[in-house]
């Protein structure tokens, strides 16, 4: 999850109801946060998602029991979640970009 720029990170996650969702569901969240306080270009940030999802595959080095990984981006931090976007992705794979203002990168 791409968390818009300059927001609480708690503050966010709990008035958004996704402290709720992740309790409710047993949901892990990964949280990324701009580096410097704002976001880049969905290119720019593209190294930074790749490494951050990385992280929720089983590759030897981590370890992922959940079965599905949904991508979410809000208000400027949005497009970096379709930058992720594949050419044959597959189904449990798709960004949801919420407040994306066109250049989404899709």
């Amino acid at each position: 999850m791409a968390l818009p720029s300059g927001v609480d990170s708690t503050e966010f996650l709990e008035k958004s109801g996704w402290f709720d969702i992740a309790d409710e569901t047993l949901a892990c969240l990964l949280i990324m946060k701009p580096e410097n306080g704002t976001w880049g270009s969905a290119e720019d940030e593209l190294a930074y998602v790749d490494a951050a999802m990385g992280t929720l595959v089983s590759s030897g080095t981590y370890y992922s029991a959940f079965t599905y990984h949904y991508l979410v981006g809000y208000g400027d931090g949005a497009p970096c979640p379709a930058a992720v976007g594949r050419p044959e992705p597959p189904e449990d794979d798709q960004p949801g970009l919420c407040g994306c203002s066109g250049g989404c990168g899709l």
